[in-house]
């Protein structure tokens, strides 16, 4: 339920100081939305109702009569972000809430404000409606901020622009269901505190230090001492922000409590310093009982409380045992114990007295299973185990270990209990909720309760009834009762990892499901036949989505074509009232939209024909055309062609398929859209085409001919999809074919590099060869390239190492001799014939076997002139030469 308060400020941004030029529409107004509880649950409402439902319960207020309102700030915006474009934008700040927002006196109320909203955006131009946008489940951020936006291209400037929210609906998650328990959790502890501070102060006031003796005494006011230092760190203090001012009537109380402690402490210290000698008459027994009856007294309070208050005063009854804690009990006890006639025998007393506190506890947790009190069996039980860990270097003994089992089974069986009594109620929902609790429990005290089969055939059980429930539920017609039923099934049989049951509950959801739908179109059909068409239609609708989101096999329904007949044609009629009323506002878009519906249930059902529809639509659809033909001009002028040639597309198809080719606007407006956009490609095309040679030209210049190739090849094909702008490709194709040998040579040139680098002088060889091959056919490689293909090859100081590397396995002549023509490369680059030392000698040594296992050199000094030339650069590759042959 919505109640909108606006006080509206609408800002239109021409001539107001502080906006931008280029803010269209600014307004912020005040709203409020009333959340109360709806029986027709929706799972976005789930949460709400949920809220509500506690909120009542806790504060005993009717359900209907408890509701929250939730206020926010709507900012709403329109910016031009481009020429005839605008961005649409919504912003909800959340504020805060009214009214039931009370969880026993404490304010809710930050808690129950929503995190999830749905609402429209629509956008208004004199009144008609030009863009919409629906956006379902925004979240908020941290600050409780919903945020949107979209972007709205228009044909011209705007003339009267507004802003309009419509459909909002707020909703809480899961998170704020977790929220809720642990603030109510911190609630509830709060008023358990003043319960047990209640509760301790009646002691304290019982309590006769005097008649009651030292060893009493100090205990009494030792647990007085740790319940009260419990209380005053609670968590509940901060989570809460509890303080003096807002909760006076918590901190007078817990000032009761430290007055009556330090009382009790005072009345303790007088007694032991006025007696002088203390009779231990009392057995170390009797002693031991009294210590575990005070520090269970929390444990047996939380029996007679009310439920929420339960968790705390058990969480009282626990001890830590720190060392701390120990030592101030000892320190207090060795006081009273200098007194008596044992204060020479103390250590044998604590060693008795940790013995005989461990067995009280176990007796204590006995008592309590024997009284099916088994939680807090389990908790003296806890308490027992940190005393001992804390007191013994031993393994726990077995008496603990059975107790433990004892009270562990107990849980155990009560949950199986309660999971027969739920079956036998027929509360199967509480059933499969007791079956889980006790399979977790199970679970986290497996080594007790080593098996799970009862949980297992309880939930087989409860399978079975559930599949007769709901097959029950089809022999009385009462569908979607066991429609749950089966579902439910299905989900306890996935959970539990059995699927025999499978067949069955399938069979079961379609029997019901179909059911259901019968059901829905029957009482469609009573409807029509009272005259509550409204409400025919409603079932219909929910017939209709259970059988596309099942894929339903119903019964055929007598009437039913005429049932379905009579919907549509309602819906038909409707279309085209609402698409006539549209048409005279003069909203060409939203009448076109709904014209054209009314349009395709003429072809997919059997109607009364309205006959002027045909003429009517085309009045729509030829200026919505027109329109979108000017959206279109907008995109060319936007340089966003593919989309203007796809609005061009699009409504050249509709003009046919509407009949509307001999409409002259339309026809007009579509030649020149398309002229515009030839004219704005051909135009991009003419500055691609400078810009790409320009690139060529001067990745050419710079010897990079492999991307000149990339960027030419690019330009060759824009020009043949554009073929209609005259373009000269020849240009283009000549420049390719001119430098792509070039570019060919460079890719070889990295190919042996990579050989190179790999140490595969085969490959090497081959490919340099084929680069030779190349050279040796086009002037451009001869001109542009060469005498410098160690540029593309290697940088020197690396590359030259492996090549270096690489003579070492070169052993035939084809090998000798390109190495031999890389030497005159080298020198005709200027290399140092100092760099190539290394080279020059592994060389030299090779050629020169080579030469002397062929055919044998007689003179080697002017032999070796053939290869060098005479030239001083080869100086090394000289004189490893000759000392080679003449070896």
């Amino acid at each position: 339920m919505k109640h909108f308060i606006i006080s509206g400020l609408v800002l239109l941004l021409s001539g107001i100081t502080g906006f931008a030029s280029d803010v269209v529409v600014n307004v912020q107004e005040s709203h409020s939305f009333k959340i109360d509880y709806s029986p027709d649950v929706r799972n976005q409402k789930d949460i709400n109702n949920f809220f509500i439902r506690e909120i009542a319960r806790h504060n005993l207020t009717s359900l209907y009569n408890t509701s929250y309102t939730y206020h926010y700030t709507l900012q709403k915006s329109l910016e031009k972000s481009a020429p005839y474009t605008y961005q649409v934008s919504a912003t909800i700040l959340g504020s805060h809430c009214t009214g039931n927002i009370f969880y026993r006196d404490f304010d809710i109320s930050d808690i129950l404000k929503p995190d999830v909203a749905d609402f429209t955006l629509v956008v208004n131009d004199k009144g008609n409606s030009i863009a919409m946008d629906e956006f379902n489940a925004v979240v908020a951020n941290d600050n409780n901020v919903f945020k949107v936006s979209f972007e709205l291209e228009t044909t011209g400037e705007p003339a009267d622009f507004e802003i309009a929210v419509s459909n909002i609906s707020f909703y809480s998650n899961q998170k704020d269901r977790d929220l809720f328990y642990e603030r109510i959790g911190y609630i509830d502890n709060y008023y358990a505190a003043i319960a047990a501070i209640d509760q301790s102060v009646k002691r304290i006031r019982e309590f006769d230090v005097v008649r009651s003796g030292p060893f009493a005494a100090f205990v009494c006011m030792s647990e007085s001492k740790r319940i009260l230092d419990r209380i005053e760190n609670s968590a509940f203090i901060m989570a809460l922000q509890v303080n003096r001012d807002n909760r006076p009537g918590y901190y007078a109380k817990l000032q009761e409590f430290r007055n009556q402690v330090d009382y009790l402490e005072l009345s303790y210290n007088s007694l032991l310093r006025n007696t002088t000698f203390v009779k231990f008459t009392q057995s170390l027994s009797d002693l031991v009982d009294n210590y575990i009856r005070e520090v269970s007294r929390f444990y047996n309070l939380s029996q007679e409380t009310t439920h929420s208050y339960q968790p705390y005063f058990y969480n009282l009854g626990m001890f830590t045992y720190k060392s701390s804690d120990l030592y101030l009990y000892k320190k207090g006890l060795d006081q009273i114990l200098k007194k008596t006639g044992f204060c020479n025998d103390t250590d044998a007393i604590y060693d008795e007295l940790k013995i005989e506190i461990f067995e009280a506890y176990l007796e204590k947790a006995d008592e309590f299973t024997d009284k099916e009190y088994f939680y807090l069996a389990r908790g003296l039980l806890e308490n027992a185990e940190r005393f001992y860990h804390k007191t013994s270097a031993l393994s726990l003994p077995l008496s603990y270990n059975i107790a433990l089992g004892k009270a562990s089974y107990g849980i155990y069986n009560s949950y199986i209990h309660l999971i027969d009594r739920a079956i036998d109620i027929g509360n199967y929902e509480l059933a499969e909720n007791y079956i889980k609790k006790a399979s977790e429990f199970q679970a986290g005290n497996n080594k007790t309760i080593i098996s799970a089969k009862y949980v297992q055939n309880a939930s087989e059980k409860l399978v079975q009834l559930y599949i007769n429930k709901g097959f029950n539920h089809v022999q009385n017609e009462e569908f979607k009762d066991a429609m749950y039923c089966f579902i439910q099934a299905h989900s306890v049989c996935e959970n539990l990892g059995v699927y025999n049951n499978d067949y069955v509950i399938k069979h079961g959801l379609i029997q019901s499901r179909n059911g259901y739908y019968n059901q829905l179109i029957g009482q469609a059909t009573e409807s029509i036949e009272k005259g509550e068409e409204t409400l025919a239609f409603q079932y219909i609708d929910q017939a209709n989505s259970l059988s596309e989101e099942y894929d339903l096999q119903p019964e055929y329904i007598e009437n039913f074509e005429y049932i379905q007949s009579q919907y549509h044609q309602q819906v038909y009629l409707k279309l085209i009232s609402e698409g006539k009323k549209l048409l005279t506002a003069g909203n060409y878009t939203m009448a076109y939209h709904k014209l054209l519906q009314a349009l395709e249930l003429e072809e997919q059902f059997d109607l009364e024909i309205y006959e002027p529809l045909p003429e009517v639509f085309a009045d729509a659809a030829t200026p919505y055309l027109m329109d979108q033909c000017r959206l279109a001009e907008i995109k060319v002028k936007k340089d966003e062609l593919d989309e203007a040639k796809s609005i061009y597309d699009y409504c050249l198809t509709l003009q046919s398929e509407y009949g509307l080719n001999y409409e002259p606007e339309l026809s007009a407006g579509l030649t020149m859209l398309n002229n515009n956009i030839f004219s704005k490609q051909c135009h991009m095309l003419a500055e691609s085409y400078e810009e790409h040679l320009d690139n060529a030209n001067n990745l050419i210049d710079g010897g990079d001919f492999i991307s000149a190739l990339e960027v030419l090849r690019d330009l060759e094909s824009e020009l043949k999809k554009n073929y209609f702008c005259e373009y000269d490709q020849s240009s283009v194709s000549g420049m390719i074919s001119l430098y792509e040998p070039a570019a060919e040579y460079q890719v070889l040139a990295n190919q042996a590099q990579e050989a190179l680098s790999d140490g595969n002088n085969d490959k090497f060889i081959r490919v340099y060869k084929q680069m030779e091959e190349l050279s040796n056919l086009y002037e451009v490689i001869r001109r542009r390239i060469e005498p410098m293909p160690l540029h593309y090859l290697f940088s020197v100081k690396k590359n030259l190492a492996l090549f270096e590397s690489s003579v070492s396995g070169y052993d035939n002549a084809d090998q000798l001799e390109t190495a031999m023509k890389i030497m005159h490369v080298l020198e005709a680059n200027n290399t140092s014939f100092r760099d190539t030392r290394s080279f020059q000698q592994k060389l030299a040594e090779k050629m020169a076997l080579a030469d002397k296992a062929n055919a044998g050199v007689t003179d080697p000094k002017n032999h070796v002139e053939q290869y060098t030339g005479g030239s001083s650069f080869y100086k090394y590759f000289r004189k490893t030469y000759i000392q080679t042959l003449q070896d």
